[in-house]
């Protein structure tokens, strides 16, 4: 038992190094970033609430909450996005590791499925990427956590109302709710 902690936190480590990594070390943006960064940067917050320019689409609170890091006054506009987006990956880590001990309580199948995540250069890559993705990955493990029981803590019901505004709702309807209904059954 305690051995297999050691190689969990050490896959959680070497996942978190990676993105570090990617993100400080050799940072660099793709055109889909730039592009929304542009129009986070060069707009107001009722402005984001408009069409945006170069084709990007994002959900307004998601603009809104990257319009706060924006204006945050110290440092390098890339480097607020870049920290915003790495200090993320931690709570997002956590979360697939409790979704999976939720579903196996077989050391080896967590282990793997962490490295999975943590290892995965998919998973690094879009999890730091300037996208809601990283977001809307941890919004629907936190509605499938919450398991919509009306005896849920308040933080969950909050987040069942906000949850539109934060991820894209289509991939709620086609991720998060049928997964949130399934758990139950499997978890038996």
């Amino acid at each position: 038992m305690k051995f297999s902690r050691i190689i969990l936190w050490s896959i959680i480590g070497i996942g978190l190094y990676l993105r570090f990594h990617v993100q400080f070390i050799e940072p660099f943006f793709n055109n889909d970033e730039i592009d929304l960064g542009m129009n986070i940067n060069q707009r107001g917050f009722l402005d984001l609430l408009k069409p945006l320019k170069h084709y990007q689409t994002a959900p307004p609170l998601f603009l809104w909450l990257m319009k706060c890091v924006y204006l945050i006054p110290i440092g390098a506009t890339w480097f607020k996005y870049k920290l915003f987006f790495y200090l993320l990956n931690i709570p997002f880590v956590y979360l697939i590791y409790d979704l999976v001990k939720r579903f196996s309580k077989d050391p080896i199948v967590q282990t793997v499925a962490l490295a999975m995540v943590c290892l995965n250069p998919f998973f690094i890559y879009h999890g730091l990427t300037l996208k809601q993705y990283l977001l809307d990955a941890i919004v629907i493990m936190l509605l499938v956590k919450s398991e919509f029981k009306s005896d849920a803590k308040w933080g969950y019901k909050v987040l069942w109302v906000l949850a539109p505004l934060i991820v894209k709702s289509g991939i709620i309807r086609v991720y998060g709710l049928p997964f949130a209904l399934f758990l139950p059954i499997v978890s038996l």
